[in-house]
């Protein structure tokens, strides 16, 4: 998945590239919970420095070839799936 640009459908913003993206799992299911986008990134051979972003797994809406449709709703800082 790595150098998919994330897209949130909710408001159209751009979230960032895919790099080293990890995978949070359920322990007692083995299901993934969510997508964890570390705190630094890097777009285009700048360094983007921001907080850590928690994508929940039931926000992607779809996984294409060269980009990710997500619909996260941004309350102040914190970004919530949009069924929150």
């Amino acid at each position: 998945m790595e150098g998919k640009e994330i897209i949130n459908l909710y408001d159209g913003s751009r979230l960032g590239v895919l790099g080293n993206a990890e995978l949070l799992f359920d322990p007692e299911t083995g299901y993934i919970e969510a997508l964890i986008l570390p705190s630094s990134n890097r777009f285009l051979n700048f360094s983007i420095n921001r907080e850590e972003i928690s994508i929940p797994w039931n926000s992607i809406h779809r996984i294409g070839t060269d980009m990710m449709l997500v619909e996260l709703r941004v309350d102040g800082k914190r970004i919530k799936s949009w069924q929150d």
